[in-house]
């Protein structure tokens, strides 16, 4: 998908549709990069928060099911699972699965979510690239 031009997004609604559960792009800084639109922003909005505290309280280098506190039972996404995307020996953002995965096929679920976080690390490694590149061509021409 990648090579053939698609962006961020479209990973994110192919990976949304074999997982049938919404999913978020988040990077380092915990800015929304793109996400389903079939999604109860609500819902996302007390997980973002606990995602938020999570990542200043602990260590989140590892794939991780998370579940919000019992006080807030009606969240459709109470249990969801966070996916670090590591380039270059750095994290560099999370994909978030909202709910729960099918337990028949949860094996290939994250193996699909392994995969979708490959390409996305590839894809900004290749931005920092473009980025580097500009920035020198840029002081050559100074």
């Amino acid at each position: 998908m990648i090579l053939s031009g698609k962006g961020f997004s479209q990973i994110i609604e192919k990976l949304a549709a074999i997982l049938e559960a919404p999913v978020i792009l988040l990077n380092e800084r915990l800015d929304i990069m793109a996400a389903t639109h079939k999604m109860d922003k609500d819902g996302f909005f007390e997980v973002y928060w606990f995602i938020h505290e999570k990542n200043h309280a602990e260590d989140t280098q590892t794939y991780q099911q998370c579940t919000l506190p019992q006080s807030n039972t009606t969240n459709p996404y109470r249990t969801f699972f966070l996916y670090p995307i590591h380039s270059a020996n750095q994290q560099k953002g999370f994909l978030v699965v909202l709910g729960n995965l099918s337990p028949d096929a949860k094996g290939l679920q994250i193996l699909a979510l392994e995969q979708a976080a490959n390409v996305i690390s590839f894809e900004l490694m290749k931005m920092l690239a473009i980025e580097q590149l500009r920035d020198s061509s840029k002081m050559i021409f100074l």
